[in-house]
C-alpha cells in the first residue's frame, strides 16, 4: 500500500503539561537480515499549554494588622496567587470585590495593585470608630476562558494610646468637686470615689489613681486600682487646724507612652454629715420641689376628672329617679270590700308636664280576689263623659253588674309623665260605720250611680 514503511506515533493516555511539559521519543528501525541492521531517531515532543488551571491564593484568609492613626496611602499587606499555566494563561491580575464598610464603598478604605497584589490604606484608621473590617480580593488569569479565585482579607485595627483618661465623677463647679468630711470620721472613712474612663483598649485603658498634691499631712490614702479616697487617720484639732483640704488626683493609663488627666477635690471638714450636706440639699430640694409640683398637678387633674365623672353620674341618677313612673294600686280587703291604701292616698305625682287625660289612658281591670265568685279577669271599658271627659259611664255600667272590682290605672307610655295618680272607686253613700277607720273615708261594696273620683296632682278632679 501507499502507507508501506510509514508508521504513526500515538499517545496511550491524556497529557498534562503541568506534570510533564515535554517528551523525548526514540524510534528504532531494524531489518530482518543476517546480520540485522538497525537505525534510530530521537523525536522531541513538547506539550502545549491549555488554560485549565485557575489562579490559587497562597492563603484562603489573610489577617492584616494595621495600627490606628496610620498615614493615608501606606502599604499594609500583599496578597499573592499562583497559576501553574504558562504564558497568557498564567498572567494574573488582582482586584477588590465591591462591598460596603459602614455605609461607604470599600474602595474608599483600601486599594490594591492589580499586578503585584499590594494593598494600601486610603485613609487614617481610628480604633475608637472602626475596630476591624473585611473584604474579598480576586485573582484572575488572562486566558481565552478566564479563570479566577477569591480570598478574604480581614483588616484588624490595632489600638494606639491616643486617648487620655477622662474623669467622670465627682464633677463640681469650675472643675473642683466639693466633698464633706465629718471631724469624727474613723480611719478608713470613704470620702469619695474617683471614676474615670479611657476610650482606648487593653493596657491603654487600664487606669491607676494617685494623689499628686494636697496630702502633705498624710490625712488621706488613695486606692490606686478603684479610685477610692479614704481617711488614713483620725482628725486632730491640733494637727489639722485648717478646715479644708485641696487635693489634686491624677489618673494615668498604662499605654506607651502613658497618658494622664487630673481632678481637683476640695474636702471640707464639718462637725456632722448632716451639716455638711445641708448645702447640697438646697439644690436637691429644688429638684424635688419641681418633681412634687408635677406630681401635684397630675393628682389634681386626675381628681378633677374623677369628680366631674361622679357628679355626672349623680345628676343622671337623680334625673332617672324623677322620670320613673309611679304605679299606684288600690288595696282589696277581705270580704267584698275594696279599701284604698292610706299610703297610696298621700302620694302625689312628680311629673314635670301636665297632660289632659283621655279614655284611652284608663282601663279598669276586674279583680280575681273578690268574694262574689266572678270568673276570669275582665276589662271594663271607660265611657266618655260629655263634661269631664272621664267617669261619666261608671255608675250606669256597673249598676247593672253588682260585682265588686278593684281599679288599676293602665297608662300608655305617652302618658307616663302625666299627673294622674289613681282612680278612686270610693262611694260614701254605701259606707258603713267603719268609715272613720277607712283611710279613704269610704268602703265600696258595690257600685252606685255615683261616679268615681280621679285624683290628679294631689287633688280630686270633679267630673261635673
Amino acid at each position: 500500500s501507499s502507507f508501506k514503511n510509514y508508521y504513526t506515533i500515538v499517545t496511550d493516555g491524556p497529557l498534562d503539561r503541568e506534570s510533564t511539559d515535554s517528551y523525548t521519543i526514540t524510534v528504532v528501525a531494524k531489518d530482518k537480515g543476517q546480520p540485522s541492521l538497525a537505525t534510530s531517531k530521537s523525536i522531541k515532543v513538547h506539550v502545549s499549554d491549555e488554560n485549565d488551571n485557575a489562579p490559587r491564593f497562597t492563603q484562603a484568609v489573610y489577617d492584616v494588622y494595621v495600627t490606628e492613626n496610620n498615614v493615608p496611602g501606606a502599604f499594609i499587606h500583599a496578597v499573592s496567587a499562583l497559576d501553574p499555566d504558562i504564558g497568557q494563561n498564567a498572567l494574573i491580575t488582582y482586584s477588590i470585590l465591591e462591598c460596603d464598610i459602614q455605609g461607604m464603598s470599600v474602595d474608599t478604605y483600601v486599594s490594591i495593585n492589580q499586578d503585584t497584589g499590594y494593598l494600601y490604606a486610603l485613609r487614617s484608621f481610628d480604633y475608637e470608630l472602626l475596630k476591624e473590617f473585611s473584604f474579598m480580593v480576586q485573582a484572575k488569569d488572562s486566558g481565552a476562558a478566564e479563570l479566577f479565585s477569591n480570598a478574604t482579607v480581614n483588616v484588624i485595627i490595632v489600638d494606639q494610646n491616643d486617648n487620655a483618661p477622662t474623669v467622670i465623677a465627682p464633677i463640681g463647679k469650675n472643675g473642683t468637686a466639693k466633698e464633706h468630711l465629718p471631724r469624727s470620721a474613723e480611719p478608713g472613712y470613704l470620702v469619695t470615689r474617683i471614676v474615670a474612663m479611657d476610650a482606648d483598649d487593653g493596657e491603654n485603658a487600664r487606669l491607676s489613681y494617685s494623689i499628686l498634691r494636697g496630702n502633705e499631712m498624710e490625712m488621706f490614702r488613695m486606692d490606686w486600682r478603684t479610685g477610692e479616697l479614704r481617711t488614713a487617720r483620725r482628725i486632730s484639732p491640733k494637727r489639722d487646724p485648717q478646715g479644708y483640704y485641696d487635693l489634686l488626683i491624677e489618673v494615668r493609663d498604662h499605654g506607651q507612652p502613658p497618658l494622664s488627666s487630673s481632678a481637683s477635690v476640695s474636702v471640707i471638714l464639718v462637725d456632722s454629715v448632716v451639716e455638711g450636706r445641708s448645702g447640697d440639699r438646697g439644690s436637691a430640694s429644688k429638684a424635688k420641689e419641681t418633681s412634687l409640683d408635677l406630681t401635684l398637678i397630675l393628682i389634681i387633674a386626675l381628681g378633677s376628672v374623677s369628680f366631674i365623672f361622679l357628679l355626672a353620674m349623680i345628676v343622671l341618677a337623680v334625673r332617672c329617679q324623677k322620670d320613673k313612673t309611679l304605679n299606684l294600686y288600690t288595696c282589696l280587703l277581705a270580704g267584698d270590700c275594696c279599701l284604698c291604701c292610706g299610703s297610696c292616698c298621700s302620694r302625689q305625682a312628680r311629673g314635670r308636664k301636665q297632660k289632659k287625660l283621655s279614655k284611652s289612658d284608663i282601663m279598669l281591670v276586674q279583680s280575681t280576689n273578690v268574694t262574689s265568685g266572678v270568673g276570669p279577669v275582665g276589662q271594663v271599658p271607660v265611657e266618655e263623659s260629655g263634661v269631664g271627659g272621664v267617669g261619666g259611664g261608671f255608675g250606669s255600667h256597673h249598676h247593672q253588674n253588682q260585682n265588686s272590682y278593684c281599679y288599676q290605672v293602665c297608662l300608655t307610655p305617652e302618658s307616663a309623665k302625666t299627673d294622674l295618680m289613681f282612680l278612686k272607686p270610693c262611694s260614701p253613700s254605701r259606707s258603713t260605720d267603719t268609715d272613720h277607720t277607712n283611710p279613704c273615708g269610704a268602703i265600696v261594696t258595690g257600685y252606685s250611680d255615683q261616679q268615681p273620683d280621679i285624683i290628679s296632682n294631689g287633688s280630686i278632679l270633679s267630673n261635673e
